[in-house]
């Protein structure tokens, strides 16, 4: 034991000459853990991913019988994917010192790909009325941009964040569809025909966020937040037409007619939150949250039709002329859009192994829109797509737009319980009641009620450290 004391008064006394008594040396030490404290952290990556393979589907609640009879029934599916997605990012994060952090986020992604669909559609007998094959290919780039920054402010009590979102996608995409008919007869449907349909959009999107949280007491926390955004979305379309399945669905695709579309939506819109978390109650947390938003959407869409007379011999007939000109769309509308959201949560540690949580939350959503202009030419070649075809215009006319108001209740709970270490059940329940609201040009007036239960538990079982294994069940019913 004396040598020890011996050597450690040896090492003391070496770090009194060499640091201790000496001018400065001991911030020579410090140096360099105070060089790098708030030093910037950045950090950049990349990923890539495939998307290859095939699915199938059915599509329920659509119209199946071209003879618009009204019957519905379901839809066969089936898809080919190939997709190839690539995304460089880069991030910096600086301390400012006095609590705050500011972070940078650069992101780029593109995609390249197609998808091939096929639908087998059935007429209210049963006999196959086409094969309709469609072929996407896309060529998607998108640019994000996010920064943000977080602190204290005045006291440690009441902390900012205060941020700004960009979000940059341009789209270049193309489409082909054939529907071959089936064994029922021809197809009468001509519109699932086209030999390409191009389509291009420009769009950008800017929101600026503020929300601010209060420590007001040990046990009660409160928060409020803002966000406006504004962007718009510039859209143009090439789709041509072919006529050929009037005469022969099955024979080559003939040029038809060529719709050009060009549509502009500028949107700006806003939202704010308020939220109390409230501890006062043993084993109790209470969540009361409120959200409001409100966007306006202006719309401004126009559409020429034009025909290929010289191909198909129609100048003159049907009321076309040389030019081919079948018809102008025009639509400008203003759409504003409400939704309110307060809801509840409780959470409740019954016991060590008991846990609770129930939640109510409403749903108030309303759609209005104002039109400025609706003017649709008549098409002599075609007088269906005109609006005083109220069959088809819910499918062909931009102007028929609803508007709605829904309200939604919504009920939930969950159980936790823990019976021993290594399981977990979590049987829950809940239950919706919506109403549906709508208005539009085609229909005066339809409400709608909807109620839905479901039932539900979950199974999580831990025989080692290394492994968890989980199951799920649970049943829904509604009724509308």
């Amino acid at each position: 034991k004396e040598n020890f004391e011996n050597q450690r008064e040896t090492v003391k006394e070496e770090r009194r000459k060499s640091y201790d008594n000496r001018p400065y040396a001991r911030a020579f030490l410090r140096m360099n853990d105070l060089a790098f404290e708030n030093f910037p952290k950045v950090w950049v990556g990349y990923e890539h991913g495939d998307q290859k393979g095939e699915k199938s589907t059915w599509v329920h609640g659509i119209a199946i019988d071209p003879g618009n009879t009204g019957e519905f029934g379901a839809i066969p599916q089936f898809w080919e994917v190939d997709y190839g997605s690539d995304r460089v990012y880069a991030g910096l994060s600086i301390d400012m010192g006095a609590g705050w952090n500011w972070d940078l986020l650069p992101e780029y992604e593109w995609v390249r790909g197609d998808q091939d669909l096929t639908d087998f559609i059935n007429n209210s007998a049963g006999n196959l009325v086409n094969t309709r094959f469609k072929k996407y290919v896309y060529d998607h780039d998108m640019f994000t941009f996010n920064t943000v920054a977080r602190g204290p402010i005045c006291t440690d009590k009441l902390d900012l964040e205060v941020g700004y979102h960009y979000h940059k996608v341009w789209n270049e995409n193309n489409a082909e569809g054939r529907a071959v008919a089936g064994v029922s007869g021809p197809l009468i449907e001509k519109a699932l025909n086209f030999l390409n349909n191009e389509h291009r959009s420009d769009a950008y999107m800017h929101r600026f966020f503020l929300e601010a949280t209060w420590q007001a007491h040990e046990k009660v926390t409160a928060w409020a937040g803002f966000q406006y955004r504004n962007g718009l979305s510039d859209n143009d379309s090439t789709r041509i037409e072919d006529g050929s399945s009037e005469l022969d669905s099955n024979g080559p695709l003939v040029p038809d007619e060529t719709w050009y579309y060009d549509t502009e939506n500028f949107e700006r819109g806003w939202a704010e939150s308020l939220g109390v978390e409230i501890r006062a109650i043993t084993r109790t947390k209470i969540v009361l949250k409120a959200e409001f938003e409100q966007i306006d959407v202006d719309y401004d869409w126009d559409a020429n039709i034009v025909y290929a007379p010289e191909t198909l011999g129609l100048a003159g007939q049907r009321g076309i002329d040389a030019a081919g000109d079948a018809g102008d769309w025009a639509w400008e509308d203003t759409g504003s859009y409400l939704k309110y959201t307060p809801s509840v949560d409780i959470h409740n540690d019954c016991a060590d192994w008991l846990k609770s949580h129930l939640r109510y939350k409403y749903v108030y959503r309303d759609a209005n829109h104002d039109e400025d202009l609706d003017v649709a030419e008549t098409k002599p070649a075609d007088p269906d797509y005109t609006i005083t075809n109220a069959a088809l215009v819910q499918f062909f006319y931009p102007g028929t737009i609803e508007d709605t108001a829904r309200e939604t209740h919504d009920v939930r709970w969950q159980l936790t319980i823990d019976p021993a270490e290594w399981v977990t059940v979590r049987p829950r329940t809940g239950y919706t009641y919506t109403t549906n609201n709508v208005d539009a040009q085609t229909i005066e007036e339809r409400i709608s009620l909807t109620q839905s239960w479901m039932y539900g538990i979950n199974v999580e079982l831990r025989p080692c450290e290394a492994l968890t294994a989980t199951t799920d069940a649970y049943w829904r019913n509604g009724h509308t």
